[in-house]
């Protein structure tokens, strides 16, 4: 008679330790990941021609333990993601607008916006944020499975 026994308490052990390590891990991917987008959305790509008020106006918000944003305190950054239609811009305390044109100081009552192209950072963002959750991720889970001796 044959007897085969299979010890899986080295193996439970080590199971025990990756259950451990894994929220750690989780943690790590999401604000990697965060702290990329952070990265690329405050680089010159989306911002031609800005001062770069917007870009730097940009923050990574904790929202959980997995779950993170990437959010920007200054309205602009709103209008320049979902562009604007064209429209008058008129003076709110004073009778006239002052702005500098080819070197010389101008004055006007009222002046016409021509509006912006819609930049769409938010979308093309979200999905490079999904592809750097993937790839951060992977890489979380497998030093997480090496820490745990699996």
């Amino acid at each position: 008679m044959f007897r085969f026994d299979l010890d899986t308490s080295a193996l439970g052990a080590s199971m025990d330790r990756l259950k451990g390590e894994l929220p750690a891990a989780s943690r790590e991917a999401v604000l990697l990941t965060a702290e990329e987008s952070l990265t690329r959305v405050s680089q010159p790509l989306y911002w031609r021609n800005g001062t770069g008020k917007a870009a730097r106006s940009f923050r990574v918000v904790l929202l959980g333990t997995y779950s993170s944003r990437v959010t920007s305190s200054s309205p602009v950054a709103g209008y320049l993601n979902d562009g604007t239609r064209a429209h008058a811009i008129m003076p709110k305390r004073k009778k006239f607008l002052r702005f500098v044109q080819n070197g010389s100081v101008r004055f006007a009552r009222r002046v016409w916006h021509p509006g912006t192209k819609a930049l769409n950072y938010e979308s093309a963002e979200q999905r490079a944020g999904q592809k750097d959750i993937e790839t951060f991720g992977d890489a979380a889970l497998q030093r997480a499975v090496a820490r745990s001796g699996l």
